[in-house]
């Protein structure tokens, strides 16, 4: 089921570089696929050429991502191999889906310099002084950020005190989400006032209009992030198997964000539309930035001393790479990504591909070795040894459960605290019952397990 779950993020994931590629095939706010271009260069065959080549190659590149996604049905038992694949399919993803852009964007770039369009200054960068002094007055108050960051917080002190490690990953994730809205919101204030027309009434109201719908965004985002790692935490443990609404839960993971960005965006456009007057933008001052974008993708502007600057969408930011607070967020995003990637990556490994292993030692005490869940008890707590071919239902506390194997703590419906080392659906299970908990083991092969419950029963009968 995990396997599922990995499938239905990665096609949430397709449907948000498929949109954000669409966006870019339309020309917007003066640019095309990340160009900014004169209105009656839209006319220019070789334009329209590009922009259809663009369309055709993004419809293609996102079939064969869909194609490609396939092992995730042929390989769901192996865990380990569908979370390297999972990230593998990931960088692909965004190699593949960027490409056409990439091609599109500097096809663009070569067609403006042989015709000679031009579509405003490249160094030019006004500042309207009104706006500047009054600009932060639009956001939410960033007390308000403290309504989804306690619960989270009161949540992950739970969690750390009674073990419960799904509730501790997705309380956590939670504060991080928090924290990053939190940071975004503080980062559009520092932004430079954009000068969108020559009345500064409109540029302040535009201005105080858009802080106020990106902090909304930010806070409606770590909101729903705190509501869903609640409600996640509570289903995956209430699940008997641990993992039956993971393909629900991942695809909401992804599209509810999605389709919030989707309706600021188009609301913030609403907004802008509205308050500025029939001619728009006034043309003496827009800015070509284009020989700074690279790609259409990165910016990178040694002119320009700001760290982050506005994107290209005109709602969210990214960072100038040109300066060296840049370069720095970059290498430490990176290191930071791969560090957690592949760090989990060789937890998960290891645990779904070391066995746990039972050893019974000479002086009465019974050792199960398995990574992070190791655990020891002496016959002499043991009250009864039993083989049995069906496990009562019940619910994961914290360890790691896929569709072929379930290791870690459990609570099992009629015999409450458990310490499970099993493969699903691989009778007979080995059940040693002790003063306050059931120790639940098997191999893979059963005749294995038939061997070694004889071999403690015998030792803890001898020893009574």
């Amino acid at each position: 089921m995990i396997s599922y779950t990995l499938f239905a993020v990665a096609l949430g994931i397709g449907g948000i570089f498929s949109s954000v590629w669409h966006y870019q095939a339309k020309y917007r706010k003066g640019r095309l696929c990340g160009v900014t271009l004169p209105p009656d260069g839209m006319e220019d065959t070789e334009v329209e050429s590009v922009r259809a080549e663009f369309r055709r190659s993004s419809l293609k590149a996102m079939l064969f991502l869909l194609a490609v996604l396939a092992p995730f049905f042929f390989s769901r038992e192996y865990f380990a191999v569908n979370y390297a694949y999972f990230f593998v399919w990931l960088m692909m993803a965004f190699l593949l889906s960027s490409r056409p852009f990439i091609l599109a964007n500097r096809a663009l770039k070569r067609i403006k310099r042989e015709r000679g369009w031009s579509s405003g200054s490249t160094r030019l960068v006004q500042a309207d002084l009104r706006v500047s002094r009054d600009k932060e007055r639009g956001a939410l108050p960033l007390a308000w950020f403290l309504l989804p960051l306690i619960p989270a917080v009161l949540l992950l002190v739970h969690s750390a005190q009674t073990g419960q490690i799904p509730v501790l990953l997705s309380s956590t994730v939670s504060i991080l989400m928090t924290l990053l809205s939190l940071m975004m919101t503080m980062q559009s204030r520092r932004l430079k006032a954009r000068v969108y027309h020559s009345d500064s009434s409109l540029n302040l109201e535009l201005r105080q209009k858009k802080l106020h719908v990106q902090s909304l965004f930010w806070l409606l985002l770590a909101l729903f992030e705190a509501v869903f790692s609640f409600l996640f935490a509570i289903s995956i443990e209430g699940e008997s198997n641990g993992e039956g609404a993971f393909p629900l839960w991942g695809v909401l993971m992804v599209a509810v964000p999605v389709l919030l960005l989707i309706f600021f965006l188009r609301y913030w456009e609403a907004v802008k539309n509205r308050v500025l007057p029939e001619e728009r933008e006034d043309a003496s001052i827009l800015l070509d930035e284009d020989d700074y974008w690279v790609d259409g993708l990165y910016y990178c502007n040694p002119d320009n001393p700001a760290v982050f600057v506005e994107d290209r969408t005109g709602f969210g930011t990214t960072v100038n790479f040109a300066t060296r607070k840049g370069r720095a967020i970059l290498k430490g995003s990176l290191g930071l990504t791969v560090f957690l990637v592949l760090g989990a990556g060789i937890l998960i490994g290891v645990l779904d591909s070391v066995p746990p292993r039972m050893e019974l030692h000479s002086n009465g005490k019974v050792r199960i070795d398995y990574p992070v869940y190791s655990y020891s008890f002496d016959l002499d707590q043991v009250k009864s040894v039993s083989l049995t071919d069906s496990l009562p239902r019940g619910k994961r506390t914290n360890g790691l459960g896929t569709d072929q194997t379930a290791r870690g703590n459990f609570r099992l419906d009629g015999w409450g605290r458990s310490k499970v080392y099993i493969y699903r659906n691989n009778p007979p299970y080995l059940v040693v019952e002790l003063s306050d908990m059931h120790v639940v083991f098997n191999k893979k092969n059963p005749q294995e397990t038939r061997e070694l419950y004889a071999s403690l029963r015998a030792a803890w009968k001898d020893g009574k």
